[in-house]
C-alpha cells in the first residue's frame, strides 16, 4: 500500500510517481489537521526538505499557529522565519567532518592505494546550505585552499565556469553540489562519487552514480590527474546509507559462488542491457567489445572454479 492521488477518470496516481513535493505538502497538511486535536504535539524531522521555499515557510507558520506544541528540526532558513528567536535552538553537528576525515584517512590506503593526488571527487549534499558547510569542511580536512574544492550549485558564483574548471583543472579536485551535476553533465576525469545525502529514487540514484562512469583518453586523464596512468574504475562512497535501499543493486564482484547460474546470468544480462541502452547514442563499439570479452572470460573462470574443471574441458 502507498499514498495515492485520485485523478478522476484518469485513475489513481501513486505519489512516488507524482513527485516528492506533493508528498511533502500532503504530509504537512496531515500534520496541520492532526494538530488541532486537544493536547496534540507535532514532531517533524528535516521539515521542509521536500518543499519549495514559500511552501516550507507557510506550512511551518500554520503548524506553529495550530499546534499546542510543535518541535521541528530543519535545515531550511524559510522554516526558521516562521518562529521567533526565543523559540529556536541552533544545533551544530560534527559527524560531517568525521566522515570526511575517515574518507581522507582511507583514500590513499584502501580506496586508491599508491596514489598521492586526491582523485576528482563529486560530493552530493542535501541542499545549498549543506553544500556550503561541506565545501568549507573539505578544505579544512585536507588542509587546502579555495582552489582545491568548490561549491557548484545553481546559486553559486559562476557555476558554469567552476564546472569547466572541475573538468579541466589539475588544481580543483573536489566539487560539492546538490542537483546541478546530478544528471546530464559529464565530468570525465571523475573517479569518486560521494553521497552525503539520501536518494529515494532508483532512476535518480543511477543518474547520480553514472557521473563517475564516463571514460576518458589516457592523455586527457593524466593532464588533470598526473599520478595515474589511466582511469580504470570509479568508486561510490556512501556516508549515509543510500546504497541500503532495496532498489540499489549490489555491485558485481568475484563472490558469485552463492548464486545459481540462472540468477547470475539474468542479472549480468540486465546490467549489460542497461549499459547498452544508456550509451546507445555514443560511439562505443570498441568499449563494448572489450566489455564482452571481459564478461565472457569472467563467466568461464567462474564455471571452471565452481565445477573444478579445466580449460580443456570447457573447450570440449
Amino acid at each position: 500500500m502507498q499514498p495515492t492521488l485520485a485523478l478522476d477518470d484518469a485513475g489513481a496516481l501513486p505519489l512516488v510517481a507524482h513527485g516528492s513535493t506533493t508528498t511533502g505538502v500532503l504530509a504537512a497538511a496531515e500534520a496541520i489537521a492532526s494538530a488541532a486535536a486537544p493536547g496534540a504535539v507535532v514532531l517533524g524531522d528535516d521539515f521542509g526538505d521536500d518543499l519549495d521555499a514559500a511552501s516550507a515557510e507557510y506550512l511551518a507558520s500554520r503548524l506553529r499557529r495550530n499546534s499546542g506544541q510543535v518541535w521541528l528540526s530543519t535545515r531550511r532558513p524559510e522554516v526558521v522565519h516562521a518562529f521567533p528567536a526565543e523559540e529556536m535552538v541552533r544545533l551544530t553537528r560534527s559527524h560531517g567532518a568525521r566522515r570526511l576525515e575517515t574518507f581522507r584517512d582511507r583514500l590513499f590506503t584502501e580506496i586508491f592505494p599508491g596514489r598521492s593526488t586526491v582523485p576528482k571527487t563529486l560530493i552530493f549534499c542535501k541542499d545549498d546550505a549543506h553544500a556550503e558547510e561541506d565545501v568549507t569542511r573539505i578544505r579544512e580536512v585536507f588542509g587546502k585552499g579555495n582552489d582545491f574544492a568548490a561549491k557548484i550549485t545553481y546559486s553559486a558564483k559562476d557555476p558554469k565556469g567552476q564546472l569547466q574548471a572541475f573538468r579541466t583543472s589539475a588544481t580543483l579536485r573536489v566539487a560539492v553540489t546538490v542537483d546541478m551535476i546530478a544528471t546530464g553533465t559529464d565530468v570525465k576525469p571523475l573517479e569518486c562519487v560521494f553521497f552525503l545525502r539520501d536518494v529515494r529514487s532508483a532512476a535518480y540514484f543511477e543518474q547520480m552514480k553514472g557521473r563517475g562512469a564516463r571514460t576518458i583518453p589516457s592523455a586527457h586523464f593524466q593532464a588533470v590527474t598526473p599520478d595515474a596512468a589511466d582511469k580504470t574504475r570509479f568508486v561510490v562512497v556512501d556516508a549515509i546509507g543510500v546504497t541500503e535501499h532495496e532498489f540499489v543493486e549490489p555491485p558485481l564482484n568475484r563472490k558469485l559462488s552463492h548464486l545459481d547460474y540462472r540468477a547470475a546470468l539474468i542479472r549480468i544480462n540486465q546490467i549489460q542491457r542497461g549499459w547498452a541502452n544508456y550509451f546507445q547514442h555514443a560511439v562505443a563499439k570498441h568499449t563494448f567489445a572489450r566489455l564482452a570479452t571481459f564478461v565472457w572470460w569472467r563467466m568461464v573462470r567462474w564455471v571452471m572454479h565452481r565445477n573444478r574443471i579445466t580449460w580443456k574441458t570447457i573447450r570440449r
